[in-house]
């Protein structure tokens, strides 16, 4: 309701709640000891609207990270799906179901509607998302995994592949 009083009074392009709350918030959680912010970096976009707010929330985690200590790392949407389910291109469904198997004694999945209840309460497809990132952090911090991007990825498949043939080169010989 806020948004569309906003949009009604025509402050949407020059006041937007959406920023300044979350400025607020990410400034709370650093106060709060929060030292390294880890999201789903959504590279695409549907529409004008979903591309300028997720350029905000960008540059909300931007600010907060220049102004103070704080380590930031965009987890790339096809990696978070791949750690979780293995391909690439899982649906949220999907997501759900592999979250129920990596858990169950937390989550319960009904695989016909592929909704995901913690204790009852039913899991939206951003709550599952946010859990699976924490899990993969988790991998991080333990050394399984890394906060690598799309191009540093890349980059290694392609010294692991070089290593590789230079070895069979080798053996060759």
């Amino acid at each position: 309701e806020e948004l569309r009083q906003q949009r009604r009074e025509g402050k949407e392009r020059t006041a937007e709640i959406r920023f300044a709350r979350f400025l607020d918030f990410v400034a709370l959680e650093l106060a709060a000891g929060v030292t390294r912010i880890v999201f789903e970096d959504v590279i695409f976009a549907g529409s004008q609207a979903q591309t300028q707010l997720w350029a905000s929330l960008r540059a909300v985690i931007w600010v907060a990270a220049r102004r103070s200590n704080l380590d930031v790392f965009c987890v790339p949407v096809a990696t978070l799906k791949v750690f979780a389910t293995g391909n690439g291109s899982a649906k949220e469904l999907e997501m759900a179901l592999a979250l129920a198997l990596a858990q169950p004694a937390q989550y319960a999945a009904d695989a016909e509607t592929g909704l995901l209840r913690r204790n009852g309460r039913p899991l939206d497809d951003n709550e599952v998302d946010a859990i699976w990132l924490a899990r993969y952090t988790a991998a991080v911090d333990r050394g399984e995994e890394d906060f690598l991007g799309v191009y540093q990825r890349k980059a290694v498949r392609k010294a692991e592949r070089r290593a590789k043939r230079a070895l069979a080169k080798a053996e060759r010989k």
